[in-house]
């Protein structure tokens, strides 16, 4: 048992709060942070590092939150969503404005392949490469433990100007955005909101894509119990990039369900390979992550069958490698050992069906954004509008679950692709649900103060193709007739969503000193 295990043990039936703040790593962070600028941001991150804060388990973080508000005297509630709100008077000033900071709590949990790391308990190990903090193979939750870093170190610094301050910290932002979702006017007063969750310093984002989340269901039938496969492969797609379904989805990464399906539809039409299992494999994904690794479980009918199917990844191997030789050049396809199959293969026409279900699906940019001169643009700095990405995939006993997301900017662009997801999904005899819907959040014109004030400090506007809980928020003030002055912003932050993720240490005290001046002018 890991010192977190026990430290979540003894929280469970102790009362304490489930995080392993006197832990080998905990300490190992703290050591390397300790000479990091600004000291207090560096502080309160390493700590949240140790937090358990997976999407749907964010009890530990919010009780850390509200001891942290408790050691300083500071107001605190917690709402029924699991949302923390403290506020802080005004200091050194006046000011009768009320600003509205907000980051939220979860993170997006993901390791690399054979990396043993239990994100409901063991910290956050850092990794410092020259600018860049990292972690050892996991992500390292700077989406948006930044965020709530600078919020704390806010908060917590007594020599800081700044007007009265709600600081808001939301819950499943990176799955269904329910904490945003759950939040009425009436539980906030400020009218100036600065989120937290941007991850480019000195790109203020002022406008967000809408979006939806689906459950994509095929349904399956399994092979009648006869006797066992001659032979099991588990067949792998892996060294991929991967990315944030938004930010990243036009760099043309490759998706390993569509790579995966490609083999897996060969190996069947070659030699009948049998589906057992088909999806993310041991690492969980989410559904707004490009996939990076997929993976399936095949019964064939001999041990040549298991010879020909490594000749064939060694095939298709070299096929993506010439494919996406700039995206993902370590695209891998591999043959590995598997057990016995907890069930039978689905039926070739479950198989079939599944397969054309992921081939067929329109994934990656659908359409960018009809800019007047976007004809004079390079590819890659054209505005996405519209996009999907299928970030999950679970074969279950009795069908297939998909979880695609698609986003847009475009209300009836938005529409095209959820009625073509219907129409597919009916093709295949399968059903679509729209799981989760989230707003979008429109650019205003002019800019509002604290979008000028950011623009002082030298910062660009921008929109994102990226669903921000500005957008929820926006829309429930303007729904009990308030408007709210809203911008993003953030420091350096790369490869969200992945292991790569890492935070750029030089923008933390850049951002920080732009923050820390903005408030003293609200």
């Amino acid at each position: 048992m890991s010192f977190a295990h026990a430290a979540c043990l003894l929280a469970r039936f102790g009362g304490g709060c489930c995080f392993a703040a006197g832990s080998d790593v905990g300490a190992a962070n703290k050591k390397l942070v300790a000479d990091l600028k600004p000291a207090g941001f560096f502080r309160f991150f390493a700590e949240i590092a140790d937090v358990p804060r997976r999407s749907g388990r964010c009890g530990a973080m919010a009780e850390y939150l509200e001891r942290f508000a408790g050691e300083r005297g500071l107001d605190c509630r917690r709402d029924p969503a699991g949302n923390v709100v403290i506020g802080k008077r005004a200091q050194g000033t006046a000011s009768r404005t009320t600003v509205i900071l907000q980051a939220h709590q979860d993170m997006v949990c993901a390791a690399e392949p054979g990396k043993a790391h239990d994100f409901a308990a063991d910290p956050i190990a850092f990794r410092l490469d020259g600018d860049w903090l990292g972690a050892d193979g996991t992500t390292l939750g700077a989406d948006d433990g930044a965020g709530m870093a600078a919020i704390l170190a806010v908060l917590d610094d007594a020599s800081l100007v700044h007007p009265a301050l709600e600081a808001l910290f939301t819950v499943d932002e990176e799955t269904t955005m329910a904490g945003a979702l759950a939040v009425r006017a009436g539980d906030l007063r400020g009218g100036v909101l600065v989120n937290l969750d941007s991850e480019e310093y000195g790109v203020a984002y002022v406008s967000s894509a809408a979006g939806v989340v689906y459950d994509f269901v095929v349904p399956v039938a399994r092979e009648a119990a006869s006797a066992p496969p001659s032979a099991v492969r588990r067949l792998v797609v892996g060294g991929l990039k991967g990315g944030h379904s938004g930010a990243g989805i036009n760099q043309g990464l490759a998706n390993a369900f569509v790579l995966l399906a490609r083999v897996v539809e060969d190996a069947a039409a070659r030699f009948g390979a049998g589906v057992c299992d088909f999806g993310n494999g041991p690492a969980r994904g989410a559904d707004n992550a490009i996939p990076p690794r997929a993976e399936a479980v095949l019964a064939l009918a001999s041990e040549a069958d298991a010879a020909a199917l490594e000749r064939l990844a060694s095939e298709w191997r070299a096929v993506f490698r010439r494919e996406y030789r700039a995206s993902d050049p370590d695209a891998e396809v591999a043959v590995e050992a598997a057990d016995k199959p907890a069930a039978p293969p689905i039926t070739a026409e479950s198989r079939d069906r599944l397969l054309a279900a992921i081939r067929l699906m329109p994934l990656g940019v659908v359409r960018h954004v009809q800019d007047a001169d976007m004809a004079e643009k390079p590819y890659g700095e054209i505005p996405v509008e519209t996009s999907n990405n299928l970030g999950v995939i679970e074969l279950r006993e009795e069908e297939a679950l998909l979880r695609p997301m698609a986003r847009g900017s475009v209300h009836t662009r938005l529409e095209e692709v959820d009625g073509g997801l219907r129409i597919l999904a009916a093709l295949v005899g399968g059903e679509l649900r729209a799981l989760n819907r989230f707003p979008g959040w429109e650019m205003a014109h002019p800019p509002g103060r604290i979008q000028r004030f950011f623009i002082e400090e030298g910062w660009k506007l921008a929109g994102v193709h990226a669903g921000l809980e500005c957008g929820v928020l926006v829309d429930a003030m303007r729904a009990e007739g308030r408007e709210l002055d809203a911008i993003s912003v953030g420091p350096d932050v790369r490869d969200g969503h992945t292991p790569r993720e890492r935070l750029g240490v030089a923008s933390v005290g850049k951002f920080w000193n732009d923050l820390v001046r903005v408030l003293a002018k609200l």
